[in-house]
């Protein structure tokens, strides 16, 4: 609750689908969303799109939240990635979220 904005970067997303990552990384996000709003999100092309059980997840993804006291009114954003957003790291290719993301 002291924190305004919050501003991380999420590794191992792709370990998702495992029962101990899953469990941590869930409790951990439950507990952020009850106090903050996801406001943006943005796949970090450092390492490549993962593919498990069929679904594209990108391994590192970079977030940024607000929190609820802050925000007025809640806009879904219409487009991924937005449109400042840049590659990370030059000369690799950048991805968006899938759609099932968004």
């Amino acid at each position: 609750e002291r924190f305004r904005i919050i501003v991380l970067e999420v590794h191992d997303v792709n370990y998702l689908t495992r029962p101990d990552p899953h469990l941590l990384m869930s409790q951990t996000f439950e507990k952020l969303n009850d106090l903050f709003v996801l406001t943006h999100v943005h796949p970090n092309n450092y390492t490549p799109v993962a593919r498990v059980a069929g679904w594209s997840i990108p391994p590192l993804l970079e977030l940024t939240y607000i929190r609820r006291d802050r925000v007025s009114e809640i806009h879904p954003a219409t487009a991924l990635p937005h449109p400042l957003d840049e590659a990370n790291v030059a000369g690799k290719p950048d991805f968006s979220l899938p759609r099932y993301w968004q």
